[in-house]
């Protein structure tokens, strides 16, 4: 019995996963426009290391490992939504 009200809130869960990701935002579903932000996120912190590797340090080295953080947590997320569409 405990299974399957266990299931039954996986099953919801998902659901609400799934609905998120879906969501419209500019057109395009909400997964979509954060994959496309990680992308622009993980550019600009290749954009950051390059220029620092140059010596040109306008842009701090902090600057690179926090954009590196949003990146990884805009590319977990976008997983996340996305991988709620494969599974019912």
């Amino acid at each position: 019995m405990e299974l399957a009200i266990i299931y039954s809130n996986a099953k919801s869960n998902m659901s609400i996963l799934r609905d998120l990701a879906l969501l419209p935002v500019l057109g395009r579903p909400l997964f979509t426009i954060i994959g496309m932000l990680a992308f622009l996120s993980f550019a600009v912190t290749a954009y950051i290391g390059m220029r620092n590797m140059k010596g040109d340090n306008r842009i701090s080295i902090r600057w690179h490992f926090r954009l590196a953080k949003v990146a990884l947590g805009l590319m977990v997320l976008h997983v996340v939504l996305a991988s709620s569409l494969l599974f019912k």
